[in-house]
Order: structure tokens, then sequence, then C-alpha cells
């Protein structure tokens, strides 16, 4: 009977994860997960281990807080940066650089040009000072004079005495050169945008307001606190839940009793960028993991140029020490997701409902090389090893997915000095005005220099994407490589032709040990090494 009324009384305490998420986090789940979402929103979420204490420290030490905060300032002036590049406006800006001059000379905005179309790159603005946030504020303004409607003129243009806001100044332009419109519907949708204006305009506040804020050291196992470890205006990772490239991988982790997140935050609540209200402000964030033998591992910490600062905290803080190497093996208890994200550790799923004979990736390899599937480990959903060789089994869709994402990080490196840099814009492969406004020249420039593109590029000495990177690293780009930008400065799609099409490009991308592609019952198969 007491067994009974001790069973009773779990039931009765016992949340099941929908109980303990906010609604938002619910979607995301679904969206994330949606063939298993359900089942486990209604399961209850296990007792992670106390190994790793959980714990709200504050941190009161003033010379390692205010290191932390200008840290942070740079990495948010820059965040801020980067994020504008991917706006619709930015976007129109680079498609009609006629009408960028345009709106830079009429508006006398020649700070707001020289930063868009300067050969100097954002982080080189960034790290000379961050007043250039108070010039981003000009988007938002309502400092914009609209133009008059009629018989006006792109090269003498009538204003009117009015001002107001960008999208009443576009509208204005648009009815005044129709020839020449701005897509303002793209412009006024754009999330992206709009959600940069809460930290553009209030950029001082919120560098003071964080000064001003308690700095703790917090590790919790709480699901919500968990699911949100990638959501923060000063890092991402491909676990962020709205938009992670890997984040069906993230729920595993409210799910796997030997994790915990640790974060450094400030105590103060934030939106983020889907207008989702946060009740504290995280700077920085670990996994840490209990792995073989008790031992504790820190896991990446993001953003990574805090890592050392991070690491150290939590061994001073809580006397855990971080015995982790790249040879570390996380053993995971598998319960029917994908197996979490590893950044830094090898993983192998033990148990649960991962039953490798019914598990069809690993059916498929056994069938292809004859294995005997009981002498396959598993480490992670899609890896496997046997007898020290190492395999990965894809889906077409997510070998074609890796591909992209490899190409997209990884392309310069196949070009260098091997391939002619003329031929690699003409083939669409680098996006010919961005090029031109880089090098500073457009067409009327080479027709007043009685030249063609090819022949100014043999004038400048550039024949490889290696000579480029040079001409741009000397005016002004402290970090060259930075200047790559998909659908900015590149093509992808393009990337991928110019090196023979998706079958080829899948196999020096994903088969590093004999560029072999094995196919077998639609999964794809490469050997790793």
């Amino acid at each position: 009977m007491l067994h009974l009324i001790k069973r009773i009384i779990k039931e009765q305490l016992d949340e099941a994860l929908r109980d303990e998420i906010p609604d938002y986090m619910i979607s995301a789940v679904k969206n994330n997960n949606p063939n298993v979402a359900d089942k486990f929103l209604d399961m209850d979420v296990p007792k992670h281990t106390e190994l790793i204490p959980n714990v709200k420290i504050e941190i009161n030490e003033p010379n390692l807080k205010n290191r932390f905060i200008k840290e942070i300032q740079n990495h948010f002036s820059k965040s801020i940066l980067e994020q504008f590049q991917d706006t619709k406006l930015y976007e129109n800006f680079y498609k009609k650089n006629s009408i960028a001059k345009f709106l830079s000379k009429r508006l006398n905005m020649d700070i707001y040009f020289n930063m868009f179309f300067s050969k100097q790159t954002y982080n080189k603005i960034a790290n000379e000072d961050n007043r250039f946030i108070d010039k981003l504020k000009f988007f938002y303004s309502k400092e914009f004079p609209l133009l008059q409607g009629k018989d006006n003129n792109l090269l003498n243009p009538i204003f009117s005495n009015n001002k107001s806001n960008l999208f009443s100044y576009i509208k204005s332009f648009n009815t005044a050169f129709p020839q020449h419109a701005i897509d303002l519907n793209a412009i006024m949708n754009d999330r992206v945008f709009q959600g940069l204006r809460e930290p553009i305009m209030n950029y001082e506040k919120n560098v003071m307001d964080l000064a001003n804020t308690k700095l703790y050291l917090y590790i919790t196992d709480k699901p919500a606190d968990i699911l949100r470890m990638s959501v923060s205006n000063f890092y991402s990772s491909c676990q962020n839940l709205y938009s992670g490239s890997y984040n069906e991988k993230l729920l595993s982790n409210v799910f796997d009793e030997n994790s915990k997140i640790a974060y450094l935050i400030f105590d103060s609540p934030y939106v983020d960028n889907q207008g989702n209200k946060h009740p504290f402000t995280p700077i920085s964030r670990t996994i840490i993991r209990i792995g073989r033998d008790n031992k504790v591992l820190f896991d990446k910490n993001y953003p990574s140029e805090m890592e050392d600062d991070f690491h150290n905290i939590l061994e001073k803080y809580t006397q855990l020490k971080n015995q982790g190497t790249a040879n570390s093996i996380y053993d995971y208890k598998n319960v029917g997701l994908p197996a979490p994200y590893m950044d830094k550790f090898k993983i192998k799923s033990k148990g649960g409902e991962s039953d490798l004979e019914n598990n069809p990736r690993a059916v498929a390899l056994a069938d292809e090389f004859n294995f005997d599937i009981a002498e396959l480990e598993q480490e992670s959903d899609n890896t496997f090893n046997y007898d020290g060789e190492r395999y990965v089994v894809y889906t077409e869709e997510e070998a074609d997915e890796y591909t992209r994402d490899y190409m997209r990080d990884s392309w310069t490196e196949y070009v260098g000095d091997s391939q002619n840099f003329y031929n690699l814009v003409t083939s669409g492969v680098l996006i010919k005005d961005r090029v031109y406004i880089t090098l500073g020249i457009d067409d009327d420039y080479l027709d007043e220099q009685g030249m063609n593109f090819e022949e100014f590029l043999e004038n400048m000495g550039i024949e490889s994407l290696y000579d480029f990177n040079e001409n741009i690293r000397k005016n002004g780009y402290s970090n060259y490589w930075n200047w790559y930008r998909e659908g900015v400065t590149f093509n992808l799609d393009a990337v991928i032709r110019y090196f023979g099409g998706m079958n080829e490009v899948r196999n020096f991308a994903i088969a590093s040990y004999d560029g072999r592609e094995n196919n077998n019952d639609g999964y794809l198969i490469y050997r790793l090494d």
C-alpha cells in the first residue's frame, strides 16, 4: 500500500515535457522532430546526473567582468553588422548599385556608402570603434526626405519639404523612378531588418545595462534552458532552436541524463529575434558531460573566443576539472531520438530503441560490405565503426545538405591559385556586381579606360583567387576570407556545377578515405578512414 501511495505521489509531481516549456518551444520541438515530438512532449523528463551541480553563482571579479563586457561589446557589434548583411535592404543595395550611389550622394550618406561598399571589411570597421552603430540608426530614423512624384530626374532629383521613414522614402523613390524600383514589400516584411531595430537603436543602453547587471555562472538541467542553449544575441550554433542545421538533435539533450548546460549569464531578460522572451541574457555556453569512468567533459564553448575564460570559471567555481581530450568517448543511452550533437568528442549510442538490427542505416551498411551487424559500433546517428574503420550513412538529401555545407565553407581552398579568376566570375561562381564593387569599378569605368573586364584583371595582375585576395587585403580587408558570403559574393549552386555537379562533389566532400560512394537500399555509404 505504501509503495502504491509513493507511486501515485510521484506521478502527480512529475510533469511531462510539454508542461515544463513555453508554447513557442513546443511548436519548435514539433517542427524540429515532427515524427516523434508528441511522444516526447508527453514523456517525463529524467533526473540528470548529480555529478554536475546545478548552480547559480555570481562572478565577483571586476577585471574579469570588464574583460567579458569588452569582448561581448565587440562580438555584439560584429554580430549586428553580419546580420545587417542578411537584410533585404542590404541585398537591394547590392543588386542596385546605381541606386545605392544615388542614395548615398543625394541624402548626404557618404559615410554609409563607404561602410557598405568600400574595400574595408565590417571587421575592420568594428575593430576601429563601435560608433558605426550610430550610423546604422539612420535607417530606422524619420530623416529621409521624400521625393517629388512627378517630373523627377535621377541625375537632379527634386525633393519635397517632407521627411519620413525609410519605407516612405522608398515608396516615393519608386513612384518617382519606377524603372529603378526597389522591392519595398521585401524590405518592409524582412524580419531580420525589423529585429535589428532594438539592438541598433538601444545599443548604448544595452551595453550600459550589461555593465550594470550582475554576472552569473548558471548550470542547469531545466528543459527550457537546455532548448534555448543556442538562442542568444552573442552566439548561435547548429543547435539553434529555430534555425539550427542540426536542431533535430537538440531535444535529445533534454533526455540525456549525463549532461547539463552551463551558461555565463547576465541576470536580465531579453527578447530574441523571433519575439520570444527569455528570463536571462546568455553570453556564453558550454555543455558539460559525464563520460566513461565518470570523466568530466567540457564540450566546445560558444562563442569560441570565450572558451578559455569560461572553462577556467567552471573549474574555479565548481571544482569540476575538464578531463576531455580529442579521443574522449561519450556513451549516450538512446531513447529513440537522434544522438546529441558532439562538437569535440566521439559518441557511442547504447541500448534503448537503437538496436542495430532495427536500424536501417546499420542494416544497409552491414549488407553492403557483408559485415556482422553485431560487431558494428554506433558513434552517432549516421556514423559507425567496424574493426577500426569508420563509415557514415546518409540519405541522399542528407548527403546533399552536408555537401552544400562543406562546399559553402571550403570551396575557396579548391580554387586557390589553380583556377582562372575571370572564369570564376563569368561562370557565375563569383557574383560579378560584388566583384566590381570590391574592385571599385563598373562598366562605365571600363569603357572610359578602353578595356574590358578580362583586360582590367590582366593589368591588375589578378589571375587567380589568391591574387584577388591579396588585392583586397592590401586595400583594407583585415580578414579577407570573411569577404565571402553566400548570395552576396558567391553562388553556391554555381560552385557545385563548376566542380562537376552534386554527384561528383559529394564524393570528395564526404568520402575522405577513397572517394567512393556506395548505394544500398536508398542509403549512401562512405568510408571516412
